[in-house]
């Protein structure tokens, strides 16, 4: 099938796709009669450097409820996507030290953390979706490129002898803008 807008009007994938955003299609919201039965609730799926994938949609035919009772669905397709980008994140780039992190300590592993591919030279070749805003920046353009040391308050040397010698261990650092990380 074809689920954009332009084919089948208001639905749940077409919807989210064309807005850039999650979306919640409850039964008589669809544009076309045909699709009346169904509530769709679709999230859209962010690759590398704000690259749109596409949508993770979950429909349901004679759904009785209301539209209320398909928050919780909104919900957990936003957080299956986030799952789904990090996995690809991570896969995406095997050969770069992939940096995690968030403002507060507890939640480096956690669904909400920044991600950033950094090279071999400390220079960050990808972010993920909450990159950019995690770090107060307008675009994923003011990160790729730009060396590590530019952007958290640790020297690149220093940055790889602590990666080497403890991959997976938390260690506080700020932004250049002086908020913690």
């Amino acid at each position: 099938f074809i689920w954009d807008e332009q084919h089948e009007g208001a639905n749940g994938p077409g919807t989210c796709l064309h807005d850039r955003r999650p979306r919640l299609v409850h039964r008589a919201e669809h544009f076309f009669a045909r699709n009346v039965r169904m509530t769709c609730s679709a999230a859209p799926l962010w690759g590398p450097n704000g690259q749109l994938l596409g949508a993770l949609d979950l429909s349901h035919f004679d759904c009785p409820d209301s539209r209320e009772s398909q928050l919780p669905t909104l919900a957990m397709v936003t957080t299956s996507t986030r799952l789904v980008e990090q996995s690809y994140f991570t896969g995406s780039f095997k050969d770069c030290w992939v940096l995690r992190f968030h403002d507060q300590t507890d939640m480096v592993n956690q669904l909400h953390a920044g991600m950033l591919a950094v090279d071999e030279h400390g220079v960050v070749r990808a972010a993920d979706s909450t990159a950019p805003a995690r770090l107060g920046l307008d675009g994923y353009d003011s990160l790729v490129g730009r060396s590590i040391d530019e952007l958290f308050d640790i020297s690149i040397s220093r940055f790889f002898n602590d990666a080497q010698a403890h991959p997976y261990q938390v260690w506080p650092a700020s932004g250049r803008n002086g908020n913690p990380l």
